[in-house]
């Protein structure tokens, strides 16, 4: 199969999203970038549904609010693979009902969905960020969080990857880099992927990514389909 890639690919990140950074830095580049065939899967649902052994994961009032959630949102329940310590739930829980309320404001629809994620408490210090920072200050932890972007009717296609560091003590976010790449297809076909992407900090404790652009695939008969993608995820850092 031949490699697909991202061409002339344009993707937004922010330089400082910690909590009270106002006007943060956002550096802008270009780069052609492969298919990546090492991807996590994840267990994210689609709108109007709840994955059966999500229920015993959470208290009542929780699995409540992901059913009003559900409702117009994706969300990515990986999250509650692992042991979940009560502080980080206080995290979460603020995130969802901060959803919950933009959902009844009508900011959040049908029209408007988006996708929430978790990054993962127990991933630290375990990629690039400390070889690009050296040794973290007291109380940071590196992160990486692998985000499902798209799924075309050939499957999940489209994914980003973003790394920061997370100050455990003051939930402040900084230093982030990221990169949208293309998951493998079948043989035979190819995609690409031509757009741009964009990480800010929200003040319900959570990272906005929006990514819109043009995806491109070819199937084994040589037909070529184009999808708009325009994409609004959430996720708890």
């Amino acid at each position: 199969m031949k490699k697909a890639i991202i061409a002339g690919f344009a993707l937004l990140i922010i330089g400082c999203l910690s909590n009270g950074c106002e006007s943060p830095d956002e550096l802008e580049f270009s780069e052609i970038v492969q298919t990546k065939t090492s991807i996590k899967q994840s267990d994210i649902a689609p709108i109007g549904s709840i994955p059966e052994w999500v229920k015993s994961k959470v208290s009542s009032d929780i699995y409540a609010k992901l059913e009003i959630m559900s409702t117009c949102c994706r969300i990515d329940y990986s999250f509650l693979r692992e042991d979940i310590s009560p502080e980080r739930w206080k995290d979460i829980t603020f995130a969802i009902d901060g959803i919950c309320k933009e959902i009844k404001i009508g900011n959040i629809s049908l029209d408007h969905p988006i996708i929430f994620s978790v990054a993962s408490e127990n991933v630290t210090d375990s990629f690039q960020t400390i070889e690009r920072l050296g040794m973290l200050e007291k109380g940071c932890v590196g992160r990486s969080k692998q985000i499902e972007l798209f799924t075309s009717k050939y499957g999940p296609v489209l994914y980003a990857i973003i790394d920061y560091v997370y100050n455990t003590n003051t939930k402040a976010v900084s230093d982030i880099e990221g990169e949208v790449f293309l998951a493998p297809l079948s043989t035979g076909q190819n995609a690409s992927f031509n757009g741009k992407a964009r990480a800010f900090h929200l003040s319900n404790n959570t990272i906005q990514i929006t990514c819109n652009g043009k995806l491109s695939i070819t199937d084994k008969n040589g037909t070529l389909l184009y999808e708009n993608v325009n994409v609004d995820v959430h996720f708890v850092p």
